[in-house]
């Protein structure tokens, strides 16, 4: 059998932070003092940073991106406008990377039956001469100021979408403004227009806030992490958080008074014990998970692949993978010598689904993680290089024979690892059912939060 068990990740997330650090700092100086244009423009650095684009698809980027600048701004259309003359809450829909956040929205929605509804999905032909003006005397000395480690052809790119940011930002104020609302809720202040939307809100005196949108874990700084991005484009004034692991984590960066636990909105009806029981009684099916990570852990995901792979012949089960939503399917060849697995997909895989076919589940850091405990699903953590690790869950592995000694403990006092994994569900997730959803009510009802540390 073709062996992985040594890949070694495939981009260098240290580099790639730092590279990101350098061209958001020269990002944030070609605007306006007091405007982190830089922080909307985080998701599109992470990206192009490590692009790697042939000649056609170089010049197809670079032609979208002029012309969007040009001739084309957000389209801003409302889902939904109530009569009111005074809507306290205004909620931002935007682009979402992942189903379960469209799932998010609606959940939100379905609380509040007098906020309006603003919705930056897609796009409209509008001429502009901001767009004009930053063309003709930002676009060339921009592109010329960013690192030399990124090709021409990326600093272009860049430099054509901070200035549709700011094309952005100069527009929005004549279609909409912000004074007539208490609360502005971005449903992920980290994507591009949510967040140039968040900066305007702010500018124009409404209070702002963002939803968490997947697990967060600080890292440290003296070893720079990409994904120390998704708190670092955070500009929204208040941080609306799953439970107290996030709380504890953000704490190390982001002020106490900006986070205020919330719970998670998918759960606002969930009927945790129900599940619990539900789980108790299922008969095994002899088939087990695995969570993906993003692609900058590759290496990671190979390496599971092959414990997997292991522990299933000698358990004599099966296993199914669930991909991050980044990851491509293609970027993993030795699944298909892989005897032992019956499925690898990534949006098409329900959580629900995923977590019904499936005895245990395997992770790292994936929210699937997260998503298992609330299921009562046993989950197991891979520990590797450059792991994160958790106090507060001991089971962790770091081998096959390691992982095959957790299931083992697991099978033989089920109900005490039940009751473990209750705890900690309701250590990630604030309030499972009515507490979180008193909670969303009130906020939507009076723009108010709770006290930010309960």
């Amino acid at each position: 059998m073709r062996r992985y068990e040594h890949a070694a990740p495939c981009r260098d997330s240290r580099r790639e932070y730092l590279l990101y650090r350098k061209v958001r700092t020269i990002l944030d100086r070609q605007v306006d003092a007091g405007v982190a244009y830089g922080a909307a423009l985080s998701y599109h650095i992470w990206t192009t940073i490590h692009a790697e684009w042939g000649a056609l698809r170089t010049i197809l980027f670079l032609c979208s991106g002029l012309l969007r600048l040009l001739a084309f701004s957000p389209k801003l259309r409302w889902l939904r406008r109530t009569p009111s003359k005074s809507p306290r809450v205004i909620l931002v829909h935007g682009e979402f990377l992942r189903s379960d956040l469209e799932e998010t929205f609606r959940k939100i929605q379905a609380l509040s039956d007098d906020a309006d509804v603003l919705d930056l999905r897609g796009w409209e032909a509008s001429a502009s001469p901001a767009g004009l003006h930053y063309l003709l005397t930002q676009l060339l000395p921009t592109a010329l100021t960013l690192p030399a480690e990124l090709r021409l052809d990326q600093r272009l790119y860049l430099s054509c979408l901070l200035g549709q940011h700011v094309k952005f930002a100069a527009t929005l104020p004549r279609a909409i403004s912000f004074k007539r609302y208490r609360l502005a809720l971005a449903f992920s202040d980290a994507l591009p227009w949510p967040n140039v939307l968040m900066q305007v809100a702010k500018a124009q005196g409404c209070r702002t806030a963002a939803l968490q949108h997947g697990q967060i874990i600080v890292y440290d700084e003296s070893d720079p992490h990409i994904n120390m991005i998704n708190y670092e484009s955070f500009v929204s004034d208040a941080f609306l958080i799953w439970g107290e692991f996030t709380r504890r984590e953000l704490c190390k960066r982001i002020p106490a008074e900006r986070l205020f636990i919330m719970g998670h909105p998918r759960y606002l009806d969930f009927d945790h014990a129900a599940v619990k029981a539900a789980r108790a009684a299922r008969p095994p099916s002899g088939v087990f998970g695995i969570a993906f990570e993003q692609e900058i852990y590759k290496g990671s995901n190979r390496r599971m692949l092959s414990i997997a792979e292991k522990v299933a012949e000698v358990l004599d089960l099966r296993y199914v993978v669930k991909m991050h939503p980044l990851n491509v399917r293609a970027d993993y060849p030795e699944a298909e010598v892989l005897h032992r697995c019956v499925g690898m997909g990534s949006l098409d895989l329900a959580m629900d689904d995923f977590a019904s076919r499936i005895d245990f589940c395997v992770a790292r850091t994936s929210t699937v993680y997260n998503e298992m405990l609330v299921r009562a699903v046993p989950v197991f953590r891979y520990k590797d290089a450059g792991y994160y690790s958790m106090a507060d869950h001991p089971d962790e592995f770091e081998d096959a024979r390691g992982l095959l000694g957790l299931w083992n403990k697991a099978r033989a006092a089920p109900q005490k690892e039940a009751a473990a994994l209750s705890e900690l569900a309701q250590f990630f997730f604030f309030g499972l059912g009515g507490e979180s959803q008193k909670r969303y009510r009130t906020l939507l009802k009076t723009g108010e939060f709770p006290p930010a540390k309960t």
